[in-house]
């Protein structure tokens, strides 16, 4: 039996052990696929650009789980063309992921295609935040 194909979603900036933690929680579900949000994206999103690239986010990334696939996400929010590349079986989100489960649950409704939604718990929030490691800096 082949293994399920598990996806992720996420900025990972600033990598760190809460990040870290989702990933391979994640990765005990399948086959891994992480979704790195594209930098226009993550300024819409969150109203600032992150503290990297994301070229310098695939390649942390990389050095850290090289037995993943590691991949941009879309250019333009809504169009969910990573989904239909990737074809998961589940999609696992962060607890701090709310938005990105509403706008999932809403793209399932409208195409008619659904994905086991999992939610992977939090990793001590208030010391493994990139936010927080922004402040840091």
């Amino acid at each position: 039996m082949s293994k399920q194909k598990v996806m992720v979603f996420g900025v990972f900036d600033l990598l760190h052990d809460g990040h870290i933690y989702f990933i391979n929680e994640a990765a005990k579900l399948g086959e891994l696929t992480i979704v790195v949000t594209p930098d226009q994206i993550v300024e819409h999103t969150k109203g600032a650009v992150p503290a990297e690239s994301i070229d310098m986010r695939v390649t942390n990334l990389k050095k850290q789980f090289p037995e993943h696939t590691i991949v941009h996400g879309d250019a333009s929010e809504g169009t969910w063309s990573v989904l239909h590349t990737h074809k998961p079986d589940i999609i696992a989100l962060g607890y701090d992921q709310r938005g990105l489960k509403s706008a999932l649950k809403k793209h399932f409704a409208k195409s008619g295609k659904g994905y086991k939604l999992i939610e992977i718990g939090a990793h001590f929030p208030e010391k493994y935040k990139s936010s927080i490691k922004r402040q840091a800096k």
